[in-house]
């Protein structure tokens, strides 16, 4: 079963949060989606959305608070900063 910080890492790569990456950071990435779920497995990809780019314009204020409202179940700080209300 895929847990879902998993599931969201999948969803941010389709979303192209994950666009600006470098080709290692992004190996590096798909390397722990390929890893057996563990709970360290899924802080090491919690620490990859930190590097994300959320501030492109494709990304909806849904995916962000989906991604915090992850981020918080697992008693990490929020991603800040991204969300402009024009």
């Amino acid at each position: 079963m895929e847990s879902i910080v998993t599931t969201h890492t999948l969803r941010l790569i389709h979303q192209g949060v994950f666009n600006r990456f470098t080709d290692l950071q992004l190996s590096q990435v798909y390397i722990n989606l390929l890893r057996p779920r563990s709970l360290k497995t899924d802080h090491q990809l919690l620490q990859f959305w930190y590097k994300g780019d959320f501030s492109a314009a494709q990304i909806t204020f849904q995916l962000i608070s989906a991604t915090n409202k992850i981020l918080a179940s697992y008693n990490q700080p929020i991603i800040e900063g991204y969300i402009q209300i024009v």
